[in-house]
């Protein structure tokens, strides 16, 4: 589980931003919305609110960035490959300097603490540490090209010799089967990218869920119980040529579905004239079902598995296309999960439904708010001292707690044939 991640000059965080899922001393929503485990209290789920522009987004973008380039900076990187990192381009301070990316995790088997900075062409430093209840124990430190790693970590000098200045030791050592860093990617694996792959894609891992028996049949009644009217939802599996509804995803639909597509039929009940049953009809999930529609049961089978075991998915905009009602019987169903080391969700959304009682703690509302030299930062509601009774939707709305847009004064100009020549005229004086 995530305990904390950092980010600092990417994109519009100029500052080190640091969003924590570690439970405040609060007691309330205690029995739902937090894990219990190893003395640890862990919070389910974490919302990010801010204006558009504030910055959501690319807090969002930088924990996914981390995770992706932990899973593949050794294997599809090669001398000279340019590393993704952008940082905050408006001060002359920090546009040459690295980026910085931390996060503090529990697996099965350890807590640790890993971070690295980076620019476009390398590492320029890389950490590890193992962490509990004593003092952090340092796995490895690297700067540059010289790396320290500590017999714990279990990686030899051959190890050292083999890493790039543009890939991450944690990754090579992974691949090369240190036990410690097969465990953290292990991890990092789980973490699911909804911020910038389309909900499409998770479609083809989605169906092939839907299509195991007892998994597909739970998802199925859980669709009904969300109010989606069908008989039946069948699977095929298509041949990986097959024409898509979005071109250019082939590769990432195959990856996720591990080589195969597949396609989701959702059948509705065709009546005669009487209104009696007499069949069904078939509807090409991904042609004739709304965006909405497609959006939950792509998404919904995550939310399963996220009551089941760890996974930690990361949506930007979680409420895009939902009903309101929807989106919070979604979260709720992962607040009502009771399992030990569940999953996690973190996401981005303007819904304020959301910040009614009784759905998220004071300690999971998290804001972005962007001054006026364009630089994004993270502040939880806790800072605001807000009240347990207080009402946080309203209190949003009303701008106690910043981060929303700010609308002057608009007026609307009707354009009639008289004064459009007078504009006409003013413009061609001005010019």
């Amino acid at each position: 589980m995530l305990l904390w991640f950092t980010l600092g000059n990417y994109r519009s965080f100029k500052d080190k931003a640091t969003l924590s899922l570690q439970a405040t001393s609060s007691d309330e929503l205690e029995d739902t919305n937090v894990y219990h485990s190893d003395g640890l209290r862990i919070l389910k789920t974490a919302a990010i609110y801010g204006p558009n522009g504030g910055g959501k987004s690319n807090f969002l973008r930088g924990l996914c960035f981390m995770a992706k380039f932990v899973k593949e900076s050794s294997l599809n990187t090669q001398i000279g490959t340019p590393i993704n990192v952008e940082p905050f381009l408006l001060s002359q301070d920090t546009e040459n300097e690295p980026s910085y990316f931390e996060a503090a995790f529990k697996t099965d088997k350890a807590t640790y603490q890993y971070g690295f900075e980076a620019d476009s062409k390398e590492v320029k430093k890389e950490w590890l540490y193992q962490t509990g209840t004593g003092k952090p124990a340092r796995l490895f430190y690297r700067e540059g090209m010289e790396i320290q790693s500590g017999r714990k970590f279990g990686a030899g000098k051959q190890i050292e010799k083999m890493v790039r200045n543009n890939s991450l030791f944690l990754s090579v050592a992974s691949q090369l089967n240190v036990e410690v860093s097969k465990d953290i990617l292990e991890w990092f694996g789980k973490i699911m990218d909804f911020t910038e792959i389309p909900h499409h894609a998770y479609q083809n891992f989605s169906a092939s869920l839907y299509d195991r028996s007892v998994i597909g049949e739970g998802l199925k009644e859980d669709l009904k119980t969300l109010g989606f009217i069908f008989e039946q939802l069948s699977v095929e599996i298509i041949p990986p040529d097959s024409p898509l509804p979005i071109e250019g995803m082939r590769e990432t639909l195959l990856e996720i579905g591990k080589g195969k597509l597949y396609k989701l039929i959702l059948h509705h009940a065709k009546r005669d004239n009487k209104g009696k049953i007499i069949g069904t009809t078939g509807f090409d999930f991904s042609k004739m079902e709304s965006m909405g529609t497609q959006k939950v049961v792509a998404f919904l089978p995550f939310i399963h598995l996220l009551t089941k075991s760890f996974l930690l998915n990361v949506a930007d905009e979680f409420e895009a296309n939902m009903h309101p009602l929807l989106a919070r019987a979604l979260l709720m169903l992962i607040n009502q999960s009771t399992v030990t080391n569940g999953g996690q969700l973190i996401f981005a959304t303007h819904d304020t439904n959301l910040l009614a009682p009784g759905l998220l703690r004071r300690d999971q509302v998290w804001l972005t708010p962007k001054n006026q030299r364009e630089e994004s930062y993270l502040v939880s509601l806790v800072e605001y001292k807000v009240k347990k009774e207080n009402n946080m939707e309203k209190g949003y709305l009303e701008g106690r707690y910043g981060a929303i847009p700010y609308i002057g004064k608009m007026e609307t100009k009707v354009i009639t044939p008289s004064n459009a020549k007078k504009t006409r005229n003013t413009a061609k004086k001005k010019s």
